[in-house]
């Protein structure tokens, strides 16, 4: 997903910017001192951000399972340079298989903190091949890159 502001008011004292979004309402938000080019950024300039997110979801190979967890990076321009930056990160969760529904499609999954969920199973898998206690890995990574352009 993509989405382009215009700056409509820079407070250079506060760090704050009020931004023009597409459904013509104004916002305001605060910039961080990490964004060490902020005092490039003007009046009318365009401020895009694309957000992409991917979730991958697979079956664990027994043996072959890595603890759940977390990781990020952040990357931004350096000073002098428009601004912008780019921000990812990734999750992992690990849930297990408690029930199987194969007239409805289903599969019933616990997580780590014991709660529970169901989940439609896609046409090509086969649920005759699978069983309760196998476990499941989800892979979820967002990433949000921002720039500003002169108009």
């Amino acid at each position: 997903m993509e989405v382009s502001v215009k700056v409509t008011a820079v407070d250079t004292a506060k760090r704050k910017l009020t931004l023009l979004l597409p459904n013509g309402e104004k916002t305001k938000v605060k910039v961080g001192p990490e964004v060490v080019n902020f005092d490039q950024i003007k009046t009318g300039d365009l401020v895009t951000a694309t957000l992409t997110e991917e979730t991958v979801v697979y079956l664990d190979e027994e043996g072959t399972a890595t603890p759940d967890g977390a990781a990020a990076m952040v990357a931004l321009a350096p000073e002098g340079a428009k601004p912008g930056g780019l921000v990812a990160g990734t999750v992992k969760v690990t849930a297990t298989v408690v029930a199987i529904d194969p007239a409805k499609r289903t599969a019933t999954l616990r997580f780590e903190d014991g709660h529970t969920e169901t989940f439609p199973v896609r046409d090509d898998i086969d649920l005759s091949q699978r069983k309760v206690g196998e476990k499941v890995v989800f892979l979820v990574t967002e990433m949000i890159a921002i720039s500003v352009e002169k108009p």
